[in-house]
């Protein structure tokens, strides 16, 4: 392998099996690592914040397009304007570890004590608070996060991570499928 598309995440390297060896080649050119120009672009949440004010403010997309983002976006702002509970993490963030949830009052209530906290580098975005669900498994019971995944406006992927209220760099990979209706 010459190159490859940089979805792993870089700071796995020093936890994984083989990642001295991955280091290794990266450093000594014997291997690429690349990104599209729009990674970073898709991977902020600061879209997710800009995407909600087009939407608040009427512009850009059509009604189909708006009825998606009503129903599966949850409010996203640059500023901490909720009343009520939201949460608060940086625009690069990942594995939790800049996600801090706040009560109704607006007081703290819980942040990552484990991930790395990317807020100390780039701006937080603040969304409206949601209660996750809860999955029995056989290791317990766990908060269930559920990514879905589209392109070209079809839904081709779906993501289950159980954990804590705060999904972090522990939790456990979910298989989940889908039934057709007869």
């Amino acid at each position: 392998i010459n190159r490859l598309f940089a979805l792993y995440p870089k700071e796995w390297m020093a936890v994984d099996e083989g990642g001295d060896a991955l280091a290794y080649a990266i450093e000594s050119g014997s291997l690429t690592l690349f990104n599209s120009p729009h990674s970073i672009i898709l991977q902020s949440k600061g879209l997710q914040a800009a995407a909600w004010g087009l939407y608040e403010l009427g512009l850009l997309f059509n009604e189909e397009e708006r009825e998606a983002i009503r129903l599966y976006m949850l409010p996203t702002y640059n500023k901490p304007v909720f009343e009520g509970s939201f949460v608060s993490k940086s625009m690069f963030g990942r594995e939790g570890g800049s996600v801090r949830l706040f009560d109704t009052q607006g007081q703290l209530e819980l942040a990552d004590e484990h991930g790395f906290d990317t807020s100390e580098l780039f701006p937080v975005v603040y969304q409206k608070r949601a209660e996750l669900a809860r999955i029995e498994t056989a290791a317990g019971e766990f908060h269930l996060l559920t990514g879905m995944f589209m392109l070209n406006g079809a839904p081709c992927g779906l993501l289950g991570r159980a954990g804590g209220p705060i999904t972090g760099n522990t939790s456990h990979f979910i298989a989940l499928g889908v039934k057709e209706r007869e």
